[in-house]
C-alpha cells in the first residue's frame, strides 16, 4: 500500500516523494516481515501513445520489522501457532530497526482516462545503512492506479 506525488520538470524528468508499506507472512508458524519506507523520488519517463515508460530511484528512510515465531516442541500439536494460536510452546524473535533506502525501479503506466492510469512497477529495495542477515530482499511487483492532474 502506498503512493507517489510527482511533478514534471521539462520533457523527461519528474521529481517528487513516494512511500509504501510491504508485508510478507511466511512459515514457520505465521512469522512476518514488514518494511515501511519513503523518500525523494527522481525518475525519467517517455510517452508512447497511451503508454508511459519510466525508470528512476527513491532515496530516503525506512523501517524494518521482523517477527519470527519458532515452535519449541515439534512433537506437540498445540505448539502450532498457525492452527490454534497457542503460543506457550514457542520462542519469539522480534527485530525492528531503521535504515537508509535506495530503491531503483522500472515501470509502465497505461492511460485509462485523462486523469487515471493503470501502473505496473518493479523495484528492488537496497538497505544501504543497516543491513542484517534477516533483511527480506528481492524484487517486488506493484500494480495499481495513479491519479493525476
Amino acid at each position: 500500500i502506498g503512493g507517489a506525488l510527482r511533478v514534471g520538470f521539462g520533457k523527461y524528468l519528474r521529481v517528487g516523494i513516494e512511500g509504501y508499506v510491504s508485508t510478507h507472512k511466511y512459515k514457520p508458524n505465521a512469522s512476518s516481515a514488514k518494511i515501511g519506507w519513503g523518500g525523494l523520488l527522481i525518475d525519467s519517463h517517455w510517452h508512447i501513445n497511451k503508454f508511459t515508460i519510466f525508470t528512476g530511484s527513491v532515496f530516503g528512510g525506512g523501517s524494518y520489522t521482523h517477527i519470527t515465531l519458532i515452535d519449541c516442541d515439534h512433537n506437540n500439536p498445540a505448539g502450532n501457532y498457525a492452527e490454534d494460536y497457542v503460543v506457550e510452546n514457542q520462542y519469539v524473535s522480534y527485530r525492528h530497526y531503521p535504515f537508509f533506502v535506495i530503491a531503483p525501479f522500472v515501470g509502465m503506466e497505461y492511460s485509462l482516462t485523462k486523469r487515471i492510469s493503470l501502473v505496473a512497477k518493479i523495484d528492488y529495495m537496497l538497505n544501504a545503512s543497516n543491513w542484517s542477515a534477516d533483511y527480506a530482499t528481492g524484487p517486488r511487483v506493484f500494480i495499481g492506479f495513479m491519479f493525476g492532474r
